[in-house]
């Protein structure tokens, strides 16, 4: 006979854990319970956010009376493009107290506190064997905050070994993860991506170098993540034409896949072209700052004729001119199923973004010119001033001194 918390517990959509100065919330018994239904008894539908009262600065220089570990992105996580982004995310993160962090890494079920003993009877008979899967998962869930720290050459190794043997042993069901651009350490995010528990559909990675790519092509192609950014990552023409051959597994269940601020040009536009053209999973993908130009765009023009599933495409600041954006025109006219199109910061001009009005609009009753985004001509590009360089760009010495930026 559960209590009305339980119940109300199994009623919602999710949870927000406040937690005190103290950390005495980390040992209470039926905090921990909800602890335990929060990030163990349920899929990763169920969003679960962690917050506590602190004064801390925020990334734009303003100050927050709140720190939080959401469960996602939050409202100060965006970037000037209005994009989610993981540094913002990791970098806001890193606020949350340390001292409730340290007192996170310590935290065990077995030895919570209780007014009842009848209470810890119910609770530990309902959590049975996974005591210790909760204790490694809510250790990871804080730890992860400090991996923008471990990750970079000559970081402490046995802090880096602790979080990655908490998350190789937890039931941890998303994960965002940055490093300082050109700062990663390739053997550190290596051991990163061989740690990821089977569990985890969601994966957020940002400057951390080729191994990322590396490490998520078998989770992709197996159908464990539903969720993938690659953001900086390195990702070229040949490591886009790796994942498209991971996205045209059968097994494939990828629904959300961001690759911005990388640099696979034209070629890997094409390669990723030929996969949507059998790919049945993908709903949302993110080319912004690619370099993929005209020929690029004509690639993903091509796909569009043939996929049925893609409902939202970005391109921002991709030098596409108006060839490209006939070519994209042309897809748009026989495809129906994408709804939102993002062609902001690119060289079109008046002849190319009729076009595209043009096309988007053949199918009225499925998508409105609220899901077309663009500017007319290149002076556009003004406006953005927080375009990154990729961090493999930036490091291979004077003879590559190719850019995500023409």
């Amino acid at each position: 006979s559960f209590s009305p918390f339980v119940r109300a517990l199994a009623l919602a959509r999710g949870t927000v854990s406040v937690v005190d100065k103290s950390g005495r919330y980390f040992r209470r018994i039926w905090c921990c319970y909800e602890l335990y239904v929060s990030i163990i008894g349920h899929d990763a539908s169920f969003l679960h956010d962690i917050y506590t009262a602190a004064e801390v600065p925020d990334v734009y220089g303003g100050r927050l009376r709140a720190v939080g570990l959401v469960d996602g992105f939050g409202a100060h996580d965006q970037d000037v493009t209005g994009t989610d982004s993981t540094e913002h995310k990791q970098r806001r993160e890193s606020s949350f107290p340390k001292e409730l962090v340290i007192e996170s890494g310590m935290f065990n079920l077995n030895a919570a506190e209780c007014t009842k003993a009848s209470d810890r009877r119910l609770i530990m008979g309902e959590v049975g064997s996974e005591s210790d899967i909760l204790n490694y998962t809510l250790r990871c869930r804080f730890g992860s905050t400090r991996l923008a720290d471990l990750l970079v050459e000559g970081a402490d190794a046995t802090q880096l070994d602790e979080v990655l043997a908490w998350l190789r042993n937890s039931r941890l069901r998303k994960l965002a993860a940055y490093c300082t651009a050109g700062y990663g350490s390739t053997s550190a995010i290596e051991r990163l991506m061989e740690a990821l528990p089977e569990t985890l559909v969601e994966l957020r990675a940002e400057c951390l170098r080729k191994e990322a790519l590396l490490g998520s092509l078998q989770l992709v192609a197996v159908g464990q993540l539903v969720h993938l950014e690659l953001r900086a990552c390195g990702v070229d023409a040949d490591g886009a034409q790796r994942l498209g051959e991971a996205l045209t597994s059968k097994s494939c269940k990828l629904k959300v896949l961001n690759l911005g601020n990388n640099h696979m040009g034209p070629a890997g536009a094409q390669a990723l072209g030929q996969c949507l053209t059998r790919n049945t999973s993908l709903l949302d993908l993110n080319l912004m700052i690619n370099n993929i130009g005209d020929d690029g765009a004509g690639a993903l023009g091509e796909s569009l004729k043939h996929n049925k599933t893609l409902t939202s495409l970005s391109l921002i600041f991709n030098i596409i001119g108006d060839e490209g954006a006939h070519r994209l025109a042309e897809g748009l006219r026989v495809n129906s199923t994408l709804t939102q199109l993002n062609m902001r910061i690119n060289r079109t001009d008046s002849p190319g973004v009729a076009s595209l009005r043009a096309a988007w609009l053949v199918y009225p009753d499925s998508r409105s010119l609220d899901g077309l985004s663009y500017d007319i001509d290149d002076t556009a590009q003004a406006e953005y001033n927080g375009a990154r360089f990729d961090p493999d760009l930036e490091n291979d010495g004077p003879d590559d001194d190719e850019s995500v930026m023409e």
